[in-house]
């Protein structure tokens, strides 16, 4: 364990407190589980099981390698994702996002993807700029 594991574990039970005490995650995982068929429609082929719970989402990815490409994305697309485990994309979302910024993070994910699948088996830029 290092600071940052205490400070994750903090993170971690305030968000949990968050989720707990608030109608919103209902909201949050409502409008992403409305979303969710039409990236299984379009990316099923690249993707398995995705899913939503409270303010998280998530699916998986066929490789360690294919996460670690999608992931060299996230900062040039402008939607935070994780690793959660070798093959899972997850995004952390909050209270204050609404359809708007879910449609924006879906953006993200299909254009992340939409690379995926131009570029096999390589390594994603620095940074693309978004067009």
């Amino acid at each position: 364990p290092t600071h940052a594991f205490a400070a994750s574990i903090v993170r971690g039970r305030m968000h949990a407190e968050l989720v707990a005490e608030s109608d919103d995650a209902a909201r949050i995982e409502a409008l992403v589980a409305a979303r969710l068929p039409e990236l299984e429609r379009r990316w099923g082929h690249r993707i398995a099981d995705p899913r939503a719970r409270g303010f998280a989402f998530a699916f998986e990815v066929r490789s360690p390698a294919e996460l670690d490409a999608y992931l060299g994305q996230r900062f040039f697309r402008g939607a935070i994702a994780f690793a959660a485990g070798d093959r899972t994309v997850r995004y952390r979302l909050n209270a204050s996002m609404g359809e708007r910024e879910i449609d924006a993070i879906f953006e993200a994910v299909h254009r992340s993807l939409a690379w995926l699948e131009a570029h096999p088996h390589k390594k994603p830029p620095e940074w693309e700029d978004p067009g």
